[in-house]
């Protein structure tokens, strides 16, 4: 499955954030954090493709760079 359309730039830093905060790269020990920003920035999507993306690397599969 694809994403119809490409996140645009603060979604994609936020979609790195996240993904650095899920593998405990900020603050050994501690895993995880919340996205707050204004409504309709994206949050959601960020949230899918996060989810997303981990099942890829969990199944061993790389994800193209487009």
């Amino acid at each position: 499955p694809e994403l119809a359309s490409r996140l645009i730039q603060a979604q994609a830093e936020g979609l790195g954030w996240l993904y650095r905060m899920y593998h405990g790269e900020y603050r050994p020990g501690c895993r995880g954090g919340i996205l707050a920003d204004g409504m309709g920035l994206g949050k959601t999507v960020q949230s899918i493709v996060l989810i997303h993306t981990l099942r890829y690397h969990a199944a061993g599969v790389l994800l193209p760079r487009r």
